[in-house]
């Protein structure tokens, strides 16, 4: 006789062997350049800015021109360097009408064994060659303390002063150096990841003439472009420099800034 049919499981799931779960795979990020422990500008604590661009000017000249600057930004608690280079060139009708450059240097350190981190000693150093005004070369040195009135993750107002000391030479061949007492005040507002506004004032006078001042200022927007390229970026910024002591040009000069930037 033929063999029985072989039973049939009803209702009974078949065996499935457990998949394997995935394994994530871990993406590292380059390295970036450190060169900190050789005491150059370049590592995890500076932030760095490179700026390109062009330049509108009102006061003793009306003209187009070249600008650019080099930021170098150290953060690292209770200390914070600031280091800043720039230049302004140009031409109108075959005549120079722009000759200008500066470096900034401002050191702060936080006075965290005063048990607070608002309070702030610092030290900077001015210099400045403006062709223009006739002034071969002005250097202020400065000293004394500061104070953050908010310093938080968006937004940082911090206000400053001390005695200094101005030393000035012109083309002429004359030189003139002074006390002077310096008084700035910083602001920053960052609006999101991308966008943040800037101020920065300075104040220099003579302690023997109260006439014999110096006032900067410059406003600035800054708009990063990482969909575009990461690291680059536009700046607008406005810059007021009076001079009153200025007697054979305008007081007065006004820039306004567009330039392409890029952060390294």
């Amino acid at each position: 006789p033929a063999a029985p049919p072989a039973p049939t499981a009803v209702g009974v799931a078949p065996i499935v062997a457990p998949s394997t779960p995935p394994v994530a795979v871990a993406v590292s990020k380059p390295p970036r350049l450190n060169l900190e422990p050789y005491f150059l500008p370049v590592g995890p604590h500076w932030k760095d800015t490179l700026a390109l661009g062009a330049i509108n000017t009102t006061g003793n000249t009306d003209s187009t021109a070249l600008t650019g600057s080099l930021a170098l930004d150290y953060k690292e608690k209770p200390y914070e360097l600031t280091i800043k280079f720039g230049g302004i060139y140009g031409t109108s009708n075959g005549v120079q009408t722009d000759a200008l450059a500066y470096n900034d240097n401002i050191l702060r350190r936080t006075l965290p064994e005063w048990k607070t981190d608002r309070l702030y000693f610092f030290a900077e150093n001015l210099n400045l060659y403006d062709g223009i005004k006739g002034i071969s070369f002005r250097s202020v040195t400065a000293a004394g303390l500061g104070y953050f009135l908010f310093d938080t993750p968006k937004f940082t107002v911090d206000l400053r002063a001390g005695p200094g000391y101005r030393y000035e030479r012109y083309f002429s061949g004359d030189d003139d150096s002074n006390v002077v007492g310096v008084a700035g005040l910083r602001a920053t507002y960052q609006v999101n990841d991308h966008v943040d506004i800037s101020q920065d004032i300075t104040y220099t006078t003579a302690l023997d003439d109260i006439n014999a001042y110096q006032l900067t200022s410059e406003s600035a927007l800054n708009i990063k472009l990482p969909d575009v390229q990461r690291g680059l970026g536009l700046r607008f910024a406005f810059r007021d420099d009076y001079d009153n002591t200025s007697t054979n040009n305008k007081r007065n000069d006004t820039r306004l800034t567009a330039a392409l930037t890029l952060d390294f």
